[in-house]
């Protein structure tokens, strides 16, 4: 559990209080949790108490990992020459076959490796 505190310059008025509680309530979800207290000369201070474990454990809860998984990268251990000479040699369709990848892919792959030209790896 992690304290912050914020002194605060002005005085709060029972609307913002009001909001600070909403806020809270919320923040409360996810580990964090707000108030706002009063020392005894009048000077206010609002206190944010943290638990991290638990707003760690909401952020890998909803963590998006949407969309479609890409196939292992085995274009990746060859240089864009090699693969031009691969396809040179075997032709678009057993490149594809050979890498379990589209015609489509083999013809995008084609494209990266001729920017290339001198480059030992692919520019993606």
């Amino acid at each position: 559990m992690e304290i912050i505190n914020f002194f605060l310059d002005e005085q709060i008025d029972d609307k913002k209080k009001k909001r600070i509680k909403e806020l809270s309530k919320t923040l409360k979800k996810v580990g964090v949790e707000m108030q706002i207290y009063e020392s005894e000369s009048g000077m206010q201070m609002l206190a944010v108490e943290v638990d991290l474990m638990k707003t760690n454990t909401v952020i890998e809860q909803h963590s998006r990992n949407a969309g479609r998984k890409k196939k292992a990268q085995r274009l990746g251990c060859i240089t864009p020459q090699e693969f031009l000479q691969k396809v040179k040699e075997n032709g678009v369709d057993r490149v594809a076959e050979e890498y379990d990848i589209s015609r489509r892919t083999v013809y995008r792959r084609i494209k990266l490796a001729k920017e290339a030209e001198e480059e030992l790896f692919w520019n993606e």
